[in-house]
């Protein structure tokens, strides 16, 4: 049964990090327009924002897809969600004037909750026996 669980912690990994790698690139190839969106959220010093949180996206998803450091990974992942669901997401969700723009940032908030909820799991349980450090934590 040890292998069926470590290739179905493989398979989560991956698909778990995929809208983080996928994040990654917009951060990091599209600096410029994500930094205006996050203007208009009222994040300070947008640019370098971008920039930082890009890199947390890329090392914290690369980190969990290899099952290296896969808790640091996670953990990076966590303080980048946290915050950014908070201004990003809640902020709007609450203050929204019309029922669609709430709708859409309620279905946001609860993803990132989500996906804080998965990075937790990550962080405490350890990449699984497919990774490059096994079952460490």
């Amino acid at each position: 049964m040890g292998t069926f669980k470590n290739i179905f912690l493989l398979i989560g990994r991956l698909l778990f990090s995929v809208i983080f790698v996928e994040g990654a690139i917009g951060h990091l190839t599209k600096i410029n327009y994500m930094a205006g969106y996050a203007r208009a959220f009222g994040v300070p010093y947008p640019k370098l924002a971008i920039i930082v949180t890009g890199l947390m996206l890329l090392i914290g998803s690369v980190s969990i897809i290899l099952g290296w450091k896969a808790t640091y990974g996670a953990i990076i992942l966590i303080l980048f969600l946290i915050p950014v669901t908070y201004q990003m997401h809640f902020l709007p969700m609450i203050h929204a004037t019309d029922q669609m723009q709430m709708q859409m940032q309620m279905i946001n908030f609860l993803k990132n909750t989500g996906l804080v909820g998965g990075a937790i799991y990550i962080a405490v349980s350890g990449p699984g026996g497919f990774s490059i450090d096994g079952n460490k934590k």
